[in-house]
């Protein structure tokens, strides 16, 4: 996989989880969010720089893409901006596979217990 197909892929992963989100919220959520590592305090990349930012994390060549990065929406900012944190696992750049889920490439989708509670939180403030 070349390095501007791989981005394509971080574009369609992070619009396949937030759609998995709105699914959950039962209502359609931002498409304004950033990235960053466990803490709002520490946002590393803005929207516009996500997609390198995930790009240099995760590949290095056409044959080596590390295996397995954790990609978590973690939380809906103050600001409204969606919160996605990662952890790239420690195993050694290998070519393009599916991932233990059984997906394509390195991405494990998940949702953070605080980001659950958020829009549980926001669903019943809605219909109280």
């Amino acid at each position: 996989m070349n390095r501007d197909d791989f981005k394509k892929h971080v574009e369609q992963t992070l619009e396949s989880i937030i759609q998995e989100a709105e699914q959950r919220a039962g209502r359609a959520l931002p498409r304004r969010y950033c990235f960053g590592f466990l803490s709002p305090s520490r946002v590393t990349a803005e929207q516009e720089q996500i997609v390198e930012h995930l790009t240099q994390l995760v590949f290095v060549d056409e044959e080596h893409i590390y295996p397995c990065f954790d990609l978590i929406l973690g939380d809906i900012l103050d600001d409204g901006r969606l919160l996605f944190v990662g952890y790239r696992a420690h195993y050694s750049p290998r070519p393009w596979q599916q991932n233990y889920t059984g997906r394509d490439g390195p991405f494990v989708r998940l949702f953070s217990q605080q980001f659950l509670d958020k829009i549980e939180v926001q669903n019943h403030d809605t219909t109280a």
